[in-house]
């Protein structure tokens, strides 16, 4: 297992459904169900929902890192390091002109979705909460 070392700040999307982390259980179960239905050669073995499934991150939660050139990375974490990012609101962000900088360790799943390994630091800091905007609620951590 490979790590790289990602920097960048904490990233509001629109809406954001990347696991089933926080769902009702009754969503969760006609997934379930529907997903064990499926014939083995229906799914991909490089899609998101096969790499989840296989690394069992169906249920994880997960946070929006937007990196130093630009690109939004979804990084999977255990509900212990994931925790910490609840505290964070986007409106008290905006409000105080305030923005969340990360450092952590992940393990890159594909493309820009990684399973994160340890969270070195998370710092507020003077700066602009960059999120998508809409007329749809953001993605808050939860």
């Amino acid at each position: 297992m490979k790590s790289e070392e990602l920097t960048g700040n904490l990233h509001y999307q629109i809406f954001g459904l990347r696991s089933l982390y926080n769902l009702p259980d009754s969503v969760v179960k006609k997934f379930e169900l529907h997903y064990a239905s499926l014939p083995d050669s229906t799914i991909a073995k490089d899609t998101l929902l096969s790499v989840i499934i296989n690394r069992k991150l169906k249920n994880s939660p997960y946070i929006f890192l937007r990196k130093k050139d630009g690109e939004v990375v979804t990084i999977y974490m255990e509900n212990s390091q994931y925790q910490q990012f609840t505290k964070f609101k986007y409106k008290e962000l905006i409000d105080n002109k305030q923005e969340v900088c990360i450092k952590l360790k992940a393990e890159k799943l594909m493309g820009r979705y990684y399973k994160c390994i340890s969270v070195t630091s998370v710092k507020i800091k003077k700066g602009q909460t960059l999120g998508k905007q809409g007329k749809f609620l953001l993605y808050e951590y939860e």
